[in-house]
């Protein structure tokens, strides 16, 4: 260990999945290594991506990496199937982490927990819940079968000295699952800064709508376009801006077109410009993010950076904190609704104006902030566990 890192606590991130797949919970890891290693020695625990080249990636990561072994063609939503080896074991056990930060329940985590949590009494164990789960293993398999695969997730979270909850819709969710952990709200944040190029300039509330994320029928895109149905045969025109890929963007499409509103739709696909979206965000007058699926997306505080306010349907674990007509607007779950919310708000910019100020000021967390927290968390957490030991 350099003399640099000699005092600090040993951190490891665990997550069954990571580059060159790039999601909302890889991007939040890239985040932890990013502002931990200013308080910690960090280490990435995670699958040895298939493609051999792939590996230059994690030869240039900013922190120490342990790679598990793949088996070597199968993949797994996207993602390579680790092997946990006795071998791996022993290697991530001879680290003497003072903190093992799971981001993924899932195989390497869920041996690690079974097999070495027991000698490794000194290590704090958290778990961040970024995912309800249930819903996802609901999509691909049996009703029995995801209920026993939910069952251990409780367990594995159970397993853990704390879980930390994204929010706390989220919390309830998982206290009313059967989690009796210790449970700590940490948000997510924001990596989306203004450019230069925005500053100083004075916001225009028109007609521009925006989605940013996948294109699944689970975060309400459908929706979307019906209630835009509804709004061009009432005569309202707008123009709705979908950035993002996914397995339901051609259906998307079509819908658009059988709706007569393909004129006014723009789809970019995948944007991976953060000026471009930065810009995208500043000309929308509203976000629009009628999500089931996400739990607390990173985009809501992206938009909220360029006081553009977002509409959720109710009751959705990812509206957790917005008050309608306050930081944001909630409509139900049905796009007579949703476009009547639409109406309503689009013949009202001071509206959308004063509630995108108060987006502004209660939804913009960012990244460095949260791991702050955390990390207080863990020196904190860890001191106690020293102390029930002794």
């Amino acid at each position: 260990m350099s003399n640099e890192n000699k005092n600090k606590i040993k951190v490891g991130l665990v997550i069954d999945g990571f580059y060159p797949h790039i999601d909302g919970v890889v991007i939040t890891v890239l985040n932890y290594i990013k502002f931990l290693k200013e308080t910690c020695d960090v280490t990435l625990i995670t699958s040895r991506p298939l493609n051999k080249k792939d590996l230059a990636y994690y030869d240039n990561l900013d922190c120490k990496v342990i790679l598990c072994p793949t088996l070597p063609v199968i993949k797994l939503q996207g993602n390579p199937v680790p092997i946990v080896t006795k071998k791996f074991l022993n290697k991530v056990l001879s680290e003497n982490f003072d903190c093992l930060h799971i981001h993924s329940l899932f195989t390497i985590a869920n041996t690690i927990l079974k097999k070495l949590k027991s000698k490794m009494p000194n290590t704090l164990f958290i778990t961040t819940m970024h995912a309800r789960y249930i819903s996802d293993f609901n999509r691909y398999l049996p009703n029995f079968i995801s209920k026993m695969l939910f069952k251990n997730i409780v367990k594995r979270i159970n397993d853990c000295h704390t879980v930390f909850n994204i929010n706390k819709k989220m919390e309830e969710f998982y206290v009313n699952s059967g989690v009796t952990t210790k449970s700590i709200i940490v948000e997510n944040g924001t990596s989306l800064e203004m450019p230069e190029s925005l500053k100083g300039k004075q916001k225009e509330y028109n007609n521009n709508l925006l989605f940013v994320g996948r294109l699944i029928q689970g975060k309400g895109i459908f929706l979307i376009a019906k209630a835009l149905g509804i709004l061009k045969q009432n005569g309202i025109q707008c123009t709705m801006h979908f950035v993002g890929e996914g397995p339901d963007s051609n259906k998307l499409k079509k819908l658009c077109k059988k709706l007569g509103i393909e004129n006014q739709v723009v789809f970019y696909g995948k944007i991976t410009d953060r000026e471009k979206i930065a810009q995208l965000y500043f000309d929308s007058s509203l976000f629009l993010f009628p999500s089931f699926y996400d739990c607390d997306c990173l985009v809501k505080r992206e938009a909220a950076m360029f006081n553009t306010p977002t509409i959720f349907v109710e009751d959705t674990i990812t509206s957790s904190g917005i008050i309608d007509n306050q930081n944001g607007f909630l409509t139900k779950n049905c796009q007579n609704d949703f476009a009547q919310k639409l109406t309503e708000l689009l013949n009202n910019k001071q509206l959308i104006s004063k509630v995108g100020e108060q987006a502004n000021k209660s939804l913009t967390l960012s990244w460095k902030q949260t791991i702050e927290n955390a990390s207080n968390i863990y020196k904190t957490q860890i001191q106690e566990l020293k102390k029930a030991i002794d």
